[in-house]
């Protein structure tokens, strides 16, 4: 996921810089649908493998640009609470998933 998650950022940023930042959030559907219907189907583990890269690819998609898309619509005195949440929820969810992965 992580690998996939390298390639995700600079593919937003295209989508942020050419197509706007709602269209770049829309786009992040995409990979994540196709990558979690390839794990959900799970015929072997090449298509495991593929599906937690494109999973991967969506993440960092969403990771860029989200916190682009509150910074210009959130107002200026709640910008930095909003987009810092987005970060902290996003993290913590992360360790979260881990913890209780490690735990099962």
């Amino acid at each position: 996921m992580a690998i996939g998650a390298i390639f995700g950022g600079p593919i937003a940023g295209f989508l942020v810089g050419n197509y706007g930042r709602k269209l770049a959030m829309m786009m992040c559907f995409l990979p994540l649908f196709v990558g979690y219907s390839l794990i959900s189907s799970l015929d072997n583990i090449a298509t495991l493998y593929l599906g937690r890269i494109l999973t991967g690819v969506g993440t960092g998609m969403v990771s860029l640009s989200t916190p682009v898309y509150i910074a210009e619509l959130s107002s200026s005195n709640l910008r930095g609470m909003l987009v810092g949440g987005f970060q902290l929820f996003l993290g913590g969810g992360m360790l979260l998933v881990n913890a209780l992965g490690w735990c099962i």
